[in-house]
């Protein structure tokens, strides 16, 4: 049985526009735009891991309003960025 690996993903908007972190794509030369993300570490909140993704990724630093439970994985909840 494969073990599943959970991910957090922050959805970061400021006056209307989506911040997205380019990544070079080595397989065709290209660029692709993800949100800042990464895997939920062992003993770590979906919290810990969206403030933690969106510091390492993006230097951003957010607050969290509302949080999701297991079960409401995969359900949207809502952060603050603080950041000009």
């Amino acid at each position: 049985m494969e073990k599943m690996r959970l991910r957090a993903c922050a959805l970061i908007i400021k006056d209307g526009a989506i911040l997205l972190i380019e990544y070079e794509n080595d397989n065709d030369n290209g660029v692709h735009n993800n949100l800042p993300a990464g895997g939920v570490e062992s003993g770590a909140t979906f919290v810990e891991a969206v403030v933690r993704e969106a510091k390492e990724e993006a230097c951003v630093d957010v607050e969290v309003y509302s949080s999701p439970t297991a079960r409401s994985c995969g359900s949207p909840f809502v952060i603050k960025g603080l950041f000009n």
